[in-house]
């Protein structure tokens, strides 16, 4: 057998194994999980490159939100007025 057969199988074997890792221990709901583990096993090669390029986007978490600023990057104060309305 070819030489170069055995190392690019290798390498399309290694990159879909590390991609499934990556899916399956990430914070994604169950339901893209199943999604991405269904494309890299239907296409061994094109799917890691797919995932790489498209399905690491997904963010981990929501970014914390701010308190609300008077416009120089001071948090408002609360005071009985504000606490009425």
């Amino acid at each position: 057998m070819e030489p170069i057969l055995i190392i690019a199988g290798l390498t399309a074997l290694h990159l879909a194994v590390v991609a499934l890792i990556d899916v399956l221990s990430s914070s994604r709901p169950w339901r893209r999980k199943a999604g991405w583990v269904l494309v890299l096993l239907v296409l061994p090669l094109a799917g890691p490159v797919l995932y790489y390029r498209r399905g690491e986007r997904w963010p981990e978490r929501a970014p914390p939100r701010r308190a609300p600023t008077m416009g120089n990057d001071r948090p408002a104060r609360q005071t009985r007025a504000n606490e009425d309305r």
